[in-house]
């Protein structure tokens, strides 16, 4: 969470620094003058603050969430690496020894990757947006953290390093171990992907297969997380698809729910 907060500062200071070399984006035309507005329609003073503040609420949220998600040893003792489904089972035997290499690895990579979306401000047409933009990513961001909370509240999913007998009973309890549902890391890093994605291809206007290349791109960062998650021994192939999968739909829905239907013209003046 601290993550994403400074993230977004350094978004608004990349902003800040540019906007004044921002170009007004104006076409001319024989009778008028098209007035390019922004390509979506958010309220700075409204989302802006909300946002903040959900930022905050979750990030409060947070330490009730890593409390009730601890497992005892007698909690631990009582796991049947059956009860898991074959599809998720096989992730229970990673090799333990490599557990904080790969969990290493999976922090480097959402750190970066939540990075993306900042480079779009390069852009003229989406630095013109500055604020509006920053406050979108992180609106959809902030979403995107309270259905992962909602679902790791209600969903007390055991990660897959507490069936690994190969660990101590005392090594497998504790340490959050009851949230494996759904990879958070995944969603977010799906989530900044695909924003970057939706947004450019909004900017640009890119349709058809092309757009849905470029959705295919988005696949990878998150992909990789959860590849390195499951390595970790964090969490199931399941909980890496749905975190995924949630995250692609945040990043695409959310700006897609502020896009401006139509641009507005205005008389060209006499």
């Amino acid at each position: 969470m601290i993550r994403i907060l400074f993230l977004l500062l350094c978004l608004l200071a990349l902003q800040l620094s540019f906007a004044q070399y921002t170009p007004l984006l104006v076409r001319s035309t024989d009778d008028t003058v098209a007035i390019q507005p922004s390509i979506y329609k958010v309220n700075t003073r409204i989302e802006l603050p909300l946002t903040v503040a959900g930022f905050l609420g979750t990030y409060l949220a947070f330490p009730a969430l890593y409390r009730i998600s601890n497992l005892s040893t007698a909690e631990i003792a009582q796991l049947d690496r059956f009860d898991v489904n074959r599809f998720d089972r096989p992730i229970i035997d990673e090799d333990p020894k490599l557990y904080s290499f790969y969990r290493k690895r999976s922090d480097t990579w959402i750190n970066a990757s939540m990075f993306s979306p900042l480079l779009l401000l390069i852009d003229p047409k989406v630095r013109a947006d500055g604020w509006k933009y920053v406050t979108l990513y992180g609106e959809t961001q902030m979403l995107n953290t309270v259905v992962y909370q909602i679902a790791a509240f209600l969903i007390r999913r055991p990660r897959p390093f507490t069936y690994n007998e190969n660990l101590t009973l005392a090594e497998r309890s504790g340490n959050q171990g009851s949230n494996s549902f759904f990879s958070g890391h995944v969603s977010t890093v799906a989530t900044a992907s695909f924003f970057t994605a939706k947004a450019y291809t909004d900017y640009y206007q890119i349709k058809g297969w092309k757009r849905l290349a470029l959705y295919g791109i988005a696949t990878v960062p998150p992909s990789v997380v959860g590849f390195y998650r499951m390595k970790a021994g964090r969490h199931f192939r399941s909980d890496v698809i749905v975190g995924l999968v949630v995250g692609g739909i945040m990043g695409i829905t959310i700006p897609e729910l502020h896009r401006r239907a139509k641009r507005k013209k205005a008389p060209r003046p006499l």
